[in-house]
């Protein structure tokens, strides 16, 4: 009886740990999403303004990593958007650096010991999640509920481990991890790989200082070297598969973090002895530096050092890495491939948002081409351009249906106001794009009847179905430009290229029906120009549709589903 007590003991003190870490992690992950949604577009226009240079893209790291809480999420996020064509292996570079010295803000936080309020800031947090009215305040709900889950996961982890770290075995280990480094390295490497967070096990770590597990500042550092190698793990799963980009940048990660750790190593002793000087040092300022404390200090000066030593050679490094991992071989297709990342819906919804706005414009882009083509097949009855058309227009229905479902996963994350209106432009303007598209090929039956027939269209005819071409391709280029900007006075121009086309059209289908008249004949082209200045017009149509998505003028309107209902008896 005597032995089963002490192993349901044991079992408990296991559920607590298990428990207390998981608590732990959904905090990190659910306060970083509350502070990335309160930060909104703001964090992608960091990354946009403040990355032309490496020491820039290293600040902006620090502030991302801050923000999300998660190194291995703000690396991730840097490789993601490498894929995507959002950035340059240079700038993801510098991010990369910037996200290991953010990464310690998670350590110093548990340094300054306020496990013990944990459930009041939950309790604080849960109010205004679950209470406030406007989404700001929810979402700084969000982020102080995480925040609190954090500490009290903490606290748990704490309560577990505390009779396990004062067995006998386990302080023996503890003093064989004091005696060989590298066997701390690894540990801390496979605590990292299995947690897949380095401020979890960082978390642990510092908790098993603080009781006195782990005897010295000097067999604690290996551990904490070996977490910042295991973090690198994430970047490294979302290269696989990638471009060659992608991989330069997981590989710089994984490079950058194993140099630092063995250069640490290599000083192991001395460096120590500077991080202890310094804790006396602000103690004897009078500071309160708790046991927790010194492990965050350590990590922070570790970190911020490994990065002004390795900084002027990263270019160097990064030539030598861009050496070594070869060029994609059809860079063109390999992008295509790429071109909707579903990685960075979970990294970052605001990011895939701006790759799948990428994607649309591609896809105006593809509708504009499928219209030239159908607009020189008109002019000179060269079928390579009507094969063309046909190819594109196979290429718009696939990307077409793509970023569709791309962006009904988008939809399932949450979204601030102004991701919310963007996605709600983009789902509604794929549509128009390959509406467009179909119009083009409408077109093509029509001209292949003409010349089936063996019938030639009057000059008249001609040139004003030559001046509906222009007019359309004209504005399905504002169009596809628009969406790069989302521009009220660029959206208004389409808008008044539109009522240009609509003129336009009317005025030439009324000349043609008076020639029609005077004439008292009716041949092919005659039946079949009405057709192809209808179609040129709501070509026309699809684009003021875009233009007013932007605007906001159109809406959807409200519908009588009981009058749809009794349309037809059941």
């Amino acid at each position: 009886m005597l032995l089963e007590a002490v192993t349901l003991d044991y079992t408990q003190l296991i559920f607590l740990f298990a428990g207390g870490l998981g608590i732990f992690l959904f905090g990190i992950k659910f306060m970083g999403d509350g502070l990335q949604l309160l930060a909104g577009d703001r964090i992608k226009g960091i990354i946009e303004k403040y990355t032309s240079s490496p020491l820039k893209a290293v600040f902006v790291g620090i502030i991302v990593t801050g923000l999300i809480q998660s190194s291995s999420g703000t690396t991730a996020l840097s490789v993601g958007l490498v894929r995507a064509g959002l950035m340059t292996l240079p700038q993801a570079v510098g991010i990369v650096m910037g996200a290991n010295i953010g990464t310690t803000v998670t350590a110093f936080l548990i340094g300054l010991k306020i496990k013990r309020y944990a459930l009041p800031i939950m309790a604080l947090g849960a109010f205004f999640f679950m209470f406030a009215k406007k989404n700001k305040h929810s979402y700084f709900g969000q982020a102080v509920l995480g925040f609190g889950a954090l500490f009290y996961g903490l606290k748990l982890m704490s309560d577990g481990l505390k009779p396990i770290s004062h067995l006998a075995f386990f302080e023996e280990f503890m003093v064989s991890l004091s005696h060989n480094p590298i066997l701390g390295v690894l540990v801390g490497l496979g605590l990292t790989l299995i947690v897949q967070s380095s401020s979890a096990t960082i978390g642990i770590l510092q908790n098993l200082y603080a009781d006195g597990a782990i005897p010295s500042l000097r067999s604690a550092l290996p551990i904490l070297f070996g977490d910042n190698i295991g973090t690198t793990i994430t970047a490294f799963l979302a290269a696989i598969g990638g471009s060659a980009a992608a991989k330069r940048t997981s590989a710089f990660h994984i490079l950058f973090n194993v140099l630092g750790a063995v250069i640490f190593l290599m000083i192991l002793s001395p460096y120590a002895g500077v991080v202890t000087l310094l804790v006396d040092f602000l103690r004897n300022m009078g500071m309160s530096i708790s046991k927790e404390m010194e492990v965050a200090i350590s990590h922070g000066v570790f970190n911020i050092s490994a990065t002004i030593l390795i900084f002027p050679f990263a270019t160097k490094i990064t030539k030598l890495i861009t050496k070594v991992i070869k060029d994609d071989k059809d860079q063109d297709l390999y992008l295509s491939e790429e071109l909707l990342n579903e990685q960075l819906i979970d990294q970052s919804p605001t990011f895939a948002l701006e790759q799948a706005k990428r994607a649309v414009i591609q896809l105006g882009n593809l509708a504009e081409k499928s219209l030239h083509q159908t607009y020189n097949y008109f002019k000179n009855n060269d079928v390579k351009h009507k094969e063309t058309a046909n190819t594109v227009e196979d290429m718009v229905d696939l990307l077409e249906l793509r970023i569709k479902n791309y962006l009904v996963k988008i939809s399932t994350e949450e979204l601030s106001n102004d991701d919310t209106k963007t996605h709600l432009i983009l789902i509604q303007s794929i549509k128009d794009f390959e509406r467009i598209s179909d119009h083009s090929q409408k077109l093509i039956e029509f001209f292949d009847y003409i010349s089936s027939a063996g019938a030639t269209i009057e000059e008249d005819l001609y040139k004003n179905i030559k001046r509906m071409f222009k007019m359309n391709l004209d504005i399905v280029n504002h169009t596809t430009a628009l969406l790069e900007t989302f521009d009220l006075e660029a959206a208004q121009v389409v808008v008044d290229k539109e009522k240009n086309i609509d003129i336009f059209s009317k005025q030439a289908n009324k000349s043609h029906i008076e020639t029609i008249k005077a004439n008292k004949t009716v041949g092919i082209v005659a039946g079949l120009f009405i057709d192809i200045i209808n179609n040129l017009e709501k070509v026309g149509d699809h684009c003021d549709n875009i233009a007013g998505y932007i605007i906001g003028e159109e809406e959807l309107g409200e519908l009588d589903l009981e009058a749809i209902d009794n349309l037809i008896a059941d």
